[in-house]
Parts: structure tokens; C-alpha cells; sequence
């Protein structure tokens, strides 16, 4: 079984979060896929990390402004389930690309680039080895 912060065995074989259900501000539902992202998706998922009604658009492979129509609870829950279901590779990659920078430009990354857990351990600081 996996640990609470990974992907399931079924969220894996199936790139995802089949059949999540989003509820829109007019009560509205609609069932959507939360998608385990490839990793050429990845420097769009660090750039929509602080925006998440985008982060949902993207997870869900939905258009701009779709997220703006989601109520705030049902946006928290798709963010929370992507991020889970992406973190365990995701995170690797972004400390990579931190590093890296890092390494280009010293003092470049410091403390821009904020902790984010490991899936499967305690938080490490993400200026830390890659």
C-alpha cells in the first residue's frame, strides 16, 4: 500500500485521478481527471505553484478560467490531490533545477525557492543537497 503522500498503484497505471468530481459556484458538478503530469509539464506546474485556480486548469488539462469557476473547496481539493499524486517526482525536479541554478549563479536560488515536503520523509530543506 502506498504512504498517504504518493500516488496510489490504480493513480499511477492510470496517469491520475480518474473521475474526481469538481463543483463549480453554481452547484453544478463535473467529473474531471487529476492528472499525474509529464515531465516536460513540469517548469509550467513551477510557474503556476502560486497560483492555483491555474494549477487546477492545468491538472485537469481544462482551459484558462476554468479554475475561477470552481468553489474554493473543491479548488483547494484538486491542488491538494495534484500536488500528492505529482510531489514524488516533481520535487526531485525542482531542487535538480534549483541546484543547477544555483550552481550558474551562486546566491541566485537561496531562500526564493520555499521547502516543500518529501512524499515519503520529513521536510528537508530545499537549498539542501539535490
Amino acid at each position: 500500500m502506498s504512504a498517504k503522500n504518493e500516488p496510489t498503484p490504480a493513480e499511477v497505471l492510470h496517469g491520475g485521478i480518474q473521475n474526481a468530481e469538481a463543483v463549480l459556484w453554481d452547484g453544478s458538478t463535473e467529473s474531471v481527471t487529476v492528472r499525474m503530469l509529464p515531465v516536460r509539464e513540469y517548469e509550467a506546474f513551477a510557474r503556476v505553484l502560486e497560483n492555483e485556480p491555474r494549477m487546477a486548469e492545468l491538472l485537469c488539462s481544462k482551459p484558462e478560467g476554468w479554475g475561477d469557476s470552481l468553489r474554493p473547496d473543491s479548488l483547494g481539493h484538486i491542488v491538494e490531490e495534484g500536488e500528492r499524486i505529482n510531489a514524488g517526482f516533481f520535487v526531485p525536479w525542482f531542487r535538480r533545477r534549483a541546484a543547477r541554478m544555483e550552481r550558474l549563479v551562486p546566491g541566485s536560488v537561496g531562500r526564493a525557492v520555499p521547502e516543500y515536503p518529501s512524499p515519503s520523509s520529513s521536510p528537508k530543506s530545499a537549498s539542501g543537497p539535490a
